[in-house]
């Protein structure tokens, strides 16, 4: 029953706070009320009950990738704060396949794209944007980077185990 307090569970990949932060994309971003549990936001372990969470941990607690992931997840729950289409839009799958999954959220206010991608190596996908969505551009929520669609057509790159959000122009 104490194995987590004697023994505290380690995360020992890199990884698993990026596949963590991916998790936090997509949850901010599909239909529904994302829940945060405390210390998920910026990947605290725990093992079996009793110690599923431990004492609340801050600032210069936190590790250098945990402090990284909480960084990435406000931006994460910032774009879904200011960004109706996350809350109430519609949604519209674009491509759902076995690493990629991208679709677009729309209300009345503006169209977000999201492109999440969980496998370990960068890709480039492609979309197409049915004619309903008359588009010519897309900007990057984060970076402000600008793509330009070609007849609906658009490419984006995305890092491994990333995600990239979108306001569709």
């Amino acid at each position: 029953v104490e194995q987590g307090w004697n023994n505290p569970p380690i995360v020992n990949h890199k990884s698993s706070y990026k596949k963590a932060e991916l998790y936090y994309a997509y949850m901010c971003a599909i239909p529904g009320l994302p829940v945060i549990y405390y210390g998920s936001e910026f990947g605290m372990s725990g093992a079996s009950d009793p110690d599923n969470r431990r004492m609340m941990r801050f600032n210069e607690e936190l590790n250098e990738n945990e402090k990284l992931m909480l960084t990435e997840v406000k931006k994460i729950v910032s774009l879904r704060k200011n960004h109706s289409a996350l809350s109430y839009g519609d949604f519209y799958t674009l491509i759902a396949d076995d690493n990629i999954y991208s679709f677009v959220r729309s209300d009345f206010n503006e169209r977000i794209l999201v492109v999440l991608n969980k496998n370990e190596q960068a890709d480039t996908v492609s979309l197409k944007f049915p004619d309903s969505i008359n588009s010519k551009s897309i900007k990057d929520l984060i970076s402000g980077e600008e793509i330009n669609l070609i007849n609906g057509n658009l490419s984006v790159n995305v890092d491994g185990i990333g995600w990239r959000m979108f306001i569709v122009k």
